[in-house]
């Protein structure tokens, strides 16, 4: 608020439809000057795995999570492929259950994936889940984990079986109350975080 001899400058937001516009003339007469400002539009991305969280302006009445996602620096490489969208709750209503994405699948364009940001939305994009593997493949190493995955799946994410490896007798160390055990794992199993996949040699 600023006072300019016996009149006050005063900046308001928001203030539109009949409400607004009835504030706005009470306010000219009692001899304020009134000047509106421009809301600011943005999605908040928040303790996510971005580089830069924070809020990023809309560009128009909307965006896509990919815009958002580019806005904020991109995802880091410890960022999980889930991207998790929450709606604000509209007046009187309940908080809307949060909605998961695959980043993967926005960044091929698969349709019907992505969806379309509002104002006031928060898009958080969390830390991967991971697992390991061991052994007889091409790339041993650690490997993000999406939801699904399978052996299989891991294995060819591993670069596949190296000249010496088999896809039988697989174990998995799998952290179970606490302690780690070792078990017997078919290549459609599912791979759970932190697991520990161990393929072993051919015997000939």
């Amino acid at each position: 608020m600023q006072t300019e001899g016996r009149t006050q400058k005063i900046a308001v937001t928001g203030a539109t439809g009949r409400v607004g516009s009835h504030l706005v003339e009470i306010l000219e007469q009692r001899g304020h000057t009134v000047v509106p400002i421009a809301r600011s539009k943005g999605v908040d991305v928040v303790t996510g795995e971005v580089r830069t969280p924070g809020k990023v302006t809309l560009p128009g009445s909307s965006m896509s999570v990919l815009e958002a996602l580019a806005l904020a620096g991109s995802p880091t490489n410890n960022a999980s492929n889930e991207v998790i969208v929450i709606h604000p709750p509209k007046p009187g209503e309940q908080s809307p259950e949060p909605i998961t994405l695959n980043r993967r699948d926005l960044e091929l364009g698969r349709a019907g994936r992505d969806i379309t940001l509002q104002d006031g939305d928060i898009v958080n994009v969390p830390v991967a889940k991971r697992f390991y593997i061991s052994g007889f493949v091409k790339n041993p190493g650690s490997y993000v984990l999406d939801t699904g995955t399978t052996v299989s799946q891991a294995i060819v994410l591993a670069g596949g079986l190296a000249e010496r490896g088999t896809d039988r007798r697989i174990r998995i160390g799998r952290a179970v109350n606490g302690q780690t055990v070792d078990l017997p794992a078919e290549l459609g199993d599912k791979v759970q975080a932190n697991d520990e996949i161990k393929i072993r040699a051919r015997f000939f």
